[in-house]
Order: structure tokens, then sequence, then C-alpha cells
């Protein structure tokens, strides 16, 4: 088990120089260091650590297309990280949100994926998040827009139109698809943490996801990134009791 104030190694990947040096001065005030650097997958058993790192954060630039070739691939670039450190947790760092990129690296098994705009004070915490088993992806409902038609197969987002989603569960859901952990969601509902991992429980049960990423891509994809099909109904007499 890591501790809170343990320092982690982190292997960054990216060949854009000046990013890189940001990245490494930004993370130096933080418990990620970065202890090795490479500018390229294709370089890393070259450049691989005598330890392990507990993170990876790998680059992604340019556009991505599924036309282009293996190699150059999001999943294949991930793939080769898994194998080199299959403990190390995947963040990818994308130029550009797009949704063969997201889906290639979701896909292959990234434990987060951020955009390279991201405000840099809010980055430490999303790696925190990560390290601590949470899936971080972008919020901008953009990015799902497409998501029927662009959606990859072994996803597993079943959808079953005859679901009946209490209003509580639709809340949950929504702050999900705005990339909410289970202690924020609690704050902004009201409600305790316990309740939030609950709620999820059921809510992965009803919709047939696998794990909360999942679940919010089936929710962005039906409309919940902004709420905008949440329906006028009261809340649970026997929760609204519990928790005011």
């Amino acid at each position: 088990m890591i501790k809170a104030e343990e320092t982690l190694p982190v292997f960054l990947i990216e060949k854009n120089s000046l990013l890189k040096e940001g990245l490494k001065s930004l993370l130096a005030k933080t418990r990620f260091r970065v202890t090795t650097d490479c500018p390229d997958v294709d370089c890393l058993e070259e450049y691989a650590p005598d330890i392990s790192p507990c993170m990876v954060i790998v680059g992604i630039h340019g556009r991505c297309s599924e036309d282009c070739p293996v190699e150059r691939r999001v999943e294949r670039k991930i793939s080769d990280i898994k194998n080199l450190f299959p403990e190390a947790r995947i963040v990818v760092l994308a130029e550009k949100l797009e949704m063969c990129c997201y889906t290639q690296a979701f896909s292959a098994g990234a434990d987060g994926f951020i955009h390279r705009d991201i405000n840099l004070e809010a980055l430490p915490d999303y790696l925190n998040l990560i390290m601590m088993g949470e899936k971080i992806f972008p919020a901008d409902p953009s990015l799902y827009k497409d998501f029927k038609s662009h959606r990859a197969a072994d996803l597993s987002v079943h959808v079953n139109d005859s679901l009946s989603l209490s209003h509580r569960e639709i809340e949950i859901i929504t702050c999900l698809t705005r990339g909410e952990s289970n202690k924020k969601i609690a704050q902004t509902l009201g409600i305790a943490e316990a309740t939030v991992k609950a709620h999820l429980k059921t809510i992965l049960r009803k919709t047939s996801n696998a794990n909360r990423t999942q679940l919010a891509l089936w929710g962005a994809d039906h409309g919940m990134a902004h709420n905008e099909n949440q329906p006028d109904q009261p809340e649970d007499p026997a929760e609204t009791k519990r928790h005011g």
C-alpha cells in the first residue's frame, strides 16, 4: 500500500522538450518525481529505469485516426508500456481531444486521459486520484457527440431503453460525466460517500456497465453530461430522512 507522503517514481514519455521540462518542474513540487524520461514509446527498452515506475505519463501528439499505421496507434503505445511496466498506472496526455484517441486509450487499459491544456494546479490532484484507483477522463461533452458511431466494440456498453433510474441515480451519473470522484459526488449532492458507493453498485448493475468509466461514457451518450434529461422526481423518502 502506498503511503500519502511517499515519493512516487514517474516515467515520462514526451518528445516536446519544453513541455517535458515544464512537467518535470511542476511534478518536482509534488510527491511525483520524474525519475526517467524518453522521447517516444519506441525508446522504452533503451531508457527503461532500474526501478519500475508507479506511473507512466505518455504524450500523444497530432491527430489520431483509425487509419493510421499500427505502430502509431495509441492502443499500440499503451500496450508496449503495459508489457514493460505491468503494474504502473498509465496516463495519456493528449494534444487533442478526439474520440478515436480516447477509445483506443480506454480499450487498451489507460488509467487517465488528460488534455494538455489542463490547469496545471489541477494536474497533481488528477494524478493522485489515478494512484488511488480512479479513472480520469475528459469532462468535455463534445468528445462524446459521435460516441455511437465511433464506439469501440470492447467497451461493452449495453443500452437498455427500459431502464428505470431514480432522480438520485441520474444525479450521480451526471457527476460521473464531469469526472468527479466519489468524495466529490458526495459533497456535490450532500450525501455520504458510502451512499454514493452503494448507488453506484446498483447503477452499474442496472446499466450493465463494468466500471465507473464505462458508466460515465454511457451517461454522456444518453444526454446526461449537462443533466439535460434529468426528470423532476422527488427524493427517495428514506434517503431524504437519513441525509436531510
